[in-house]
């Protein structure tokens, strides 16, 4: 897996070792309930934020404890060393997580690039080089009030994308430089030795560039396109292997883009009608899954449609039908064939599918209650991976896997 870590709500976690968490209400094959929150009566609790772990076993958790005082976020940052089985609180940066009003905020993170360098986001930035034992503010790009994501690839070599601008760092935050692109609405991915954007400016134009992750030296390529009036257009960038995959998002797919021989050029991805292209999973060495958005009022299907491809992206063969009220999607590669659909359902709640036969037939292994939704997750090997759990009463969980998906066990922090 890559070392390649995000900053932003969730953050890459790699999960092994799992042994000792609470086991699931239920045998594998079978939904799992939710377990019941802890957070009421004045009783202490941790809700979960942002993961990180950089190498086999460390695992970093930013988040909130409580009970809090009111009109004060109460931060506090959570360590394990081996992999979840046990908890130790670290000391934690004065990270205001709360947005401007005291509305708890949701772009706080936490990030390390291995088991030393890390930074913590919340109203500011801070880093450290000691494993979380101290902490160092950082200047931020721009102004702090602004909305802020930042992805580094090693422990010197960052991106920040906010105030409608993209920043670099190779000092490890410690200095910033402004580069010359033209962009409001930013995506970033590091794949090896390269860093990749996509980006719609102002103007609605579309463009999609490249660097050395170790210096600013940028390919640009205006590729003609433009999004159409009306509506916010999200761009995605995903980077695998060299290759790599673009989807700009408005009332629909707006263009669909990959890379052939180092150049870029227009692919055709599955016609899904609706809201278009949803989700695009090719992180593992395995197929590239592709979802489609929610069907539109005239289409006769039921649920989110799942595509694979076995060729890089030239074809795409439709599997199969998720579950019927899908908001948001994540799909989460555990190898070739092997993969979970983490869903968030309109009605339901959070729901995790499970497929052992490359998307062609899914099964229910976790349920959560109606006020959860999927925060993020990921399979960091075969057989571990995690899955965050937002819940509108801000009792959110980590989920953990040590089989492949088949169970789901609830992180015990400590108190």
């Amino acid at each position: 897996m890559a070392a390649v870590v995000a900053l932003v709500v969730v953050v890459t976690v790699t999960v092994v070792g799992l042994a000792g968490h609470r086991s699931p209400a239920a045998v594998a094959n079978q939904v799992v309930a939710e377990p019941s929150s802890t957070s009421g009566g004045g009783a202490p609790w941790f809700a979960p934020i942002a993961v990180s772990a950089p190498a086999p076993e460390q695992m970093w958790v930013l988040g909130t404890r409580g009970p809090c005082a009111a009109g004060t976020s109460c931060p506090q940052l959570e360590h394990s060393a081996d992999g979840g089985r046990s908890w130790r609180t670290m000391p934690t940066p004065d990270a205001d997580m709360t947005a401007p009003g005291g509305v708890p905020s949701t772009w706080a993170g936490v990030t390390f690039a291995d088991p030393s360098a890390g930074w913590v986001y919340g109203g500011g930035l801070w880093s450290t080089r000691d494993g979380g034992i101290t902490w160092q503010p950082k200047p931020l790009p721009d102004n702090a009030g602004a909305y802020w994501q930042f992805t580094f690839a090693d422990r010197d070599n960052g991106w920040a994308t906010g105030a409608r601008h993209l920043w670099s760092t190779h000092d490890g935050g410690t200095t910033w430089r402004r580069v010359d692109i033209p962009g409001e609405r930013w995506s970033v991915a590091v794949d090896g030795s390269t860093v990749r954007t996509a980006t719609v400016d102002g103007d609605a134009e579309i463009r999609v560039s490249s660097s050395p992750i170790g210096a600013d030296d940028w390919t640009v390529a205006d590729l003609g396109r433009h999004a159409p009036a009306g509506g916010p257009v999200l761009p995605s960038v995903t980077a695998r292997g060299g290759h790599a995959w673009v989807i700009v998002q408005g009332r629909g797919t707006i263009a669909t883009m990959r890379t052939v021989g180092g150049h870029w050029q227009d692919w055709t991805a599955p016609h899904c009608g609706g809201n278009g292209v949803g989700t695009l999973d090719a992180t593992s060495a395995g197929p590239i899954y592709l979802v489609c958005g929610r069907p539109g009022p005239a289409e006769s299907r039921t649920g989110e449609q799942v595509f694979v491809s076995t060729d890089g992206g030239d074809s795409f063969t439709g599997t199969s039908t998720l579950w019927p009220q899908v908001a948001d999607v994540y799909l989460m590669s555990a190898g070739p064939g092997h993969l979970v659909a983490a869903v968030s359902d309109t009605s339901a709640g959070a729901r995790l599918l499970l497929s052992a036969d490359a998307s062609r037939s899914w099964q229910p292994v976790y349920a959560g209650s109606p006020r959860t939704s999927i925060g993020g997750g990921e399979f960091v090997s075969p057989t571990a991976g995690y899955v965050l759990l937002q819940d509108e009463l801000g009792a959110n969980r980590l989920l953990l896997t040590a089989d492949g998906g088949r169970t789901w066990a609830e992180a015990g922090f400590a108190d």
